[in-house]
């Protein structure tokens, strides 16, 4: 009977070994001993040595198979990948020559680091017609706009003409005024209005309003700036 219990003995110091090194394993293993004590006892009982079989042992010894639908790990989000779009240079708009063709109010024309324009709108009061321009320095540096009030001149598109009306504060008595050379400093990128105002004879950045009624038949006037900084022959649409 010695004999045929020797392979328990190892199969059980196996056992032993194994469980001690993992606390899991020890509870498993304690199972499988009390299975292979009592196949002893049935095989003692029979009269026959106890057989291990190969499939027995490996299932006994087997580490548990891991568990299933463990919670899955959050994955880390990640950075998105940066994009750069190309970085292109701002121009400054130029022209190399000025307009040779009616440009429409509200279109401003550069030229030679100045931008001009004329507002789409005009405004009457009686008799009177008045309208609104713009001068811009493209420019950094500080520089003077020169002109003549009497370089704008004005006309529907019938061929009516609207003369200065001169019976306001001083055009009445220095008429000449209108012919003078002004000298308007602007800043750099700054921007300096230039309107018809009842003070056109004394006042650098007005100019007189306008005599005359608009047509009912007139569709457009038709202003001509020349002597005006570098603007010369530059002819704007205003559409009523």
């Amino acid at each position: 009977m010695k004999k045929n219990r020797l392979p328990i003995v190892i199969v059980l110091g196996l056992i032993f070994l194994v469980s001690c090194t993992n606390p899991v394993m020890n509870a498993l293993m304690h199972e499988g001993a009390q299975e292979l004590d009592a196949m002893i006892a049935t095989a003692g009982a029979e009269g026959q040595a106890p057989q291990v079989l190969p499939e027995e042992l490996e299932e006994i010894l087997s580490p548990p198979e891991p568990e299933e639908n463990l919670p899955e790990s959050e994955p880390v989000p990640q950075s998105p990948t940066p994009t750069y779009e190309p970085v292109t240079a701002a121009s400054t708009p130029t022209m190399e020559s000025l307009p040779t063709g009616p440009v429409p109010a509200g279109t401003t024309v550069f030229y030679d680091g100045w931008a001009l324009t004329l507002a789409d709108t005009v405004s009457t009061d009686d008799d009177q017609i008045f309208l609104a321009l713009t001068v811009r320095n493209m420019g950094e540096k500080e520089r003077v706009f020169r002109y003549v009030k009497n370089g704008i001149t004005l006309q529907d598109n019938l061929g009516n003409q609207f003369p200065f009306d001169m019976s306001f504060f001083l055009c009445d008595r220095y008429p000449e005024n209108i012919n003078l050379t002004i000298q308007l400093t602007v800043g750099g990128e700054k921007t300096q209005s230039i309107s018809s105002d009842s003070y056109g004879c004394s006042w650098d950045y007005y100019f007189p309003p306008f005599n005359g009624r608009i047509s009912l038949d007139a569709e457009y006037l038709i202003v001509t700036i020349n002597n005006w900084g570098p603007f010369n022959g530059v002819v704007f649409h205003l559409y009523l």
